[in-house]
């Protein structure tokens, strides 16, 4: 449709020339105050998060760690995790680095703690036994509460914990 033609109506017309006297009066009320207007950022920080950890990932994970699903507020073997990721979305070239970038996106974006301070050692990370051999685990905590009788019965690299 054409805006010089007699065809534009007269209603479409005055909505028009209101909404340039409504940008040029916010304009003219910002630019001796040099404002910067942001983006709503939840909306942008949510899309990055998806993303960094992509559909195949997502899809899964929130499958995986549903309240229903049995996975979350307990420890997991990664290795055994990134296996049934794998196996379940048919991933190619994962690497634990990846996995683990995309499981941390998974959790800020729903407001999971990954790995609480509680559980990790001095580098940050799990290790505890499992079928007799130290193994890297997992925690996605969903709740506000640690169970601490789950810290006691499992080892630290091999030595108890100090519970």
């Amino acid at each position: 449709m054409d805006l010089h033609d007699n065809l534009y109506p007269a209603d479409d017309w005055n909505a028009d020339i209101n909404f340039f006297v409504d940008c040029l009066q916010f304009y003219l009320t910002t630019i001796g105050r040099s404002i910067k207007i942001n983006p709503p950022m939840k909306n942008i920080q949510q899309r990055t998060l998806l993303a960094m950890m992509g559909q195949h990932f997502h899809d899964w994970a929130l499958v995986y760690f549903s309240p229903d699903g049995g996975n979350t507020d307990k420890m997991l073997v990664k290795e055994e995790t990134m296996k049934d990721f794998v196996n379940a979305s048919n991933a190619k070239n994962w690497t634990t680095q990846k996995f683990t970038k995309a499981l941390k996106s998974f959790c800020r974006k729903y407001g999971y703690t990954l790995n609480p301070k509680e559980y990790q050692n001095g580098q940050g990370r799990i290790i505890r036994k499992h079928n007799e051999k130290a193994t890297e685990h997992i925690y996605v905590q969903t709740t506000e509460e640690i169970d601490v009788t789950e810290l006691s019965k499992q080892s630290y690299e091999g030595q108890s914990t100090p519970f």
